[in-house]
């Protein structure tokens, strides 16, 4: 079943090539020659905000660094329709798990949040790692909707591993967060049998708080100095 947020309907603007048999194709730009430029696409700017759940996982690890900065940077390319939008250092952390592609925007309107919340992280090897995240949508319909249910593996052994302790006013990175990790897995679970019901249902049943400031970050990012 397709899920939908904020009457659209969830076209990915990457598509995921994890567990479908075939590779991705690599749309990465190619290295430019030393007689040629390039010139960076800035990111589109939002009017929404992120906000984390506050559930059993420390937020303030460099594992929650790095599933917060892949949740939102695959959530804000499929908004706004922009690969650009991607935090820096993304595209060196999935490989070709994604497509480097436009696509049609599907914004949520402008002032409201998205709610996430990383609901279990657990070692599955001594340098893998698994994430499981909630996905509630916008604030102002997460009470009307079944949450998405997202799971990521990562490899930890890379350096240097993401930077800890990352809160601010900031909606977005200034440079790499991902540091020398890599997901090797993600994928939405809703109706698969590798979801655990309790999981699905802590999800389903956790009350989320509404927000004072829907449009502000939590917990953000720091400030570039």
């Amino acid at each position: 079943m397709i899920k939908t947020r904020a009457g659209a309907l969830w076209v990915a603007a990457v598509v995921l090539a994890v567990g479908t048999g075939c590779a991705a194709v690599d749309d990465h730009p190619k290295q430019s020659s030393p007689s040629t430029t390039t010139i960076a696409v800035p990111p589109p700017k939002v009017r929404f905000a992120y906000q984390w759940a506050q559930m059993t996982v420390d937020p303030s690890t460099p594992e929650a660094t790095f599933t917060r900065a892949i949740m939102e940077s695959s959530d804000l390319m499929k908004t706004t329709g922009k690969s650009s939008a991607a935090y820096p250092g993304f595209w060196d952390a999935v490989g070709k798990l994604f497509f480097q592609r436009d696509s049609e925007p599907h914004l949520p309107e402008a002032g409201q949040s998205i709610r996430m919340g990383i609901a279990r992280l657990e070692k599955v090897q001594p340098t893998l790692s698994r994430a499981w995240v909630c996905d509630w949508g916008t604030a102002s319909n997460w009470e009307q909707r079944t949450p998405i249910m997202w799971v990521l593996d990562f490899q930890t052994d890379g350096t240097p591993a993401p930077p800890a302790q990352q809160s601010g006013p900031e909606k977005r990175p200034a440079a790499n967060i991902f540091g020398g990790w890599k997901l090797t897995y993600y994928n939405m679970l809703n109706d698969s049998p590798e979801l655990d019901p309790a999981l699905a249902d802590e999800c389903r049943n956790y009350p989320v708080p509404s927000a004072a400031d829907p449009a502000t970050p939590s917990p953000g990012w720091p400030t570039s100095k």
